[in-house]
């Protein structure tokens, strides 16, 4: 069984948040994977509370998934400080704010399924010509 972990910025119980997991388990339900029989989904929720990003993403990383999904600077940041060694998939629109975790190590991609060269990816809806001169 395949294990994903999830770094929320958000609290539990705002619908934003809420809305986006269920938009990710229904796109890896699309993808023929079914969360309980072939795949497990850790959550965490980090309420934009730096202190808890930092606790989660160790929770999560001690966990051993096989990807982090987050979104956010802090979340972000905060998974690159507990590990360089699980992937660490970052999503989100192309703005000021989401081009840093781009800036603090991650690999600008829009296409996840190549061979990585680095543990990180930040996905955007910037267009591909764009994205490829940002990751060099």
């Amino acid at each position: 069984m395949r294990r994903v972990g999830v770094l929320v910025g958000m609290a539990a119980d705002d619908p934003l948040g809420q809305a986006r997991i269920s938009a990710l388990q229904q796109g890896l339900q699309q993808s023929g994977w079914t969360k309980g029989r072939d795949l497990r989904i850790d959550t965490r929720w980090g309420r934009g509370d730096a202190d808890l990003f930092r606790r989660y993403a160790a929770e999560l990383v001690a966990l051993a998934p096989d990807v982090i999904l987050t979104s956010g600077t802090a979340p972000v940041t905060a998974l690159l400080q507990t590990t360089r060694v699980v992937p660490i998939v970052f999503a989100g629109p192309w703005s000021g704010t989401a081009a840093v975790p781009a800036a603090r190590g991650c690999r600008a991609a829009t296409r996840l399924l190549h061979t990585p060269v680095m543990s990180s990816f930040f996905i955007s809806n910037l267009p591909v010509a764009m994205a490829d001169k940002v990751a060099r």
